[in-house]
């Protein structure tokens, strides 16, 4: 299972930055989560007072993967700019179990890199691969509920 966090520029850049779990533990983040589902998807469905730390949905380690792409579902988008972070979370399997209930698998088929480059970021010392990961700082930059980026001292900026 995967969490897709996408934020959008004033300018209409996208970033995706995907979080991976695997079975291990309950995830308290999503204990709290999985009950707000609604039974069916018709309609708005915003729970009142709910409010949510997405930083509560990141791992430790900020090792990521970094490449351009698409958005996931139809229209599937181009010009997404997309981070998988490394470090899996975990949930435990009644967690799956009962996010399966309300959701179908849908993952998009593995595409083809049709020329782009996947940067891999190991580590927040890893000063070459710190030099390739500067450009979406400016898209990013002016976006208010965006924060310092996975790197101090970096010109990148993640958006939480």
């Amino acid at each position: 299972m995967a969490a897709h966090l996408l934020h959008k520029s004033a300018s209409g850049q996208l970033l995706a930055v995907v979080v991976l779990f695997r079975l291990g533990t309950e995830n308290p983040l999503l204990a709290s989560l999985l009950p707000l589902i609604p039974a069916r998807a018709d309609g708005d469905h915003s729970p009142q007072g709910a409010m949510v730390n997405a930083a509560s949905l990141l791992p430790s380690g900020r090792g990521y993967f970094r490449y351009p792409g698409s958005l996931t579902a139809p229209p599937c988008t181009e010009g997404v700019e997309w981070i998988v972070l490394k470090q899996p979370l975990e949930l435990s399997p009644a967690q799956l179990a009962r996010y399966r209930q309300r959701f179908a698998d849908n993952a998009r088929a593995v595409q083809p890199l049709h020329g782009r480059v996947v940067l891999e970021l190991p580590w927040a010392g890893d000063a070459a691969a710190l030099l390739q990961v500067k450009a979406f700082s400016h898209a990013m930059s002016n976006n208010p509920v965006c924060g310092a980026g996975l790197l101090p001292g970096a010109q990148e900026f993640v958006c939480l």
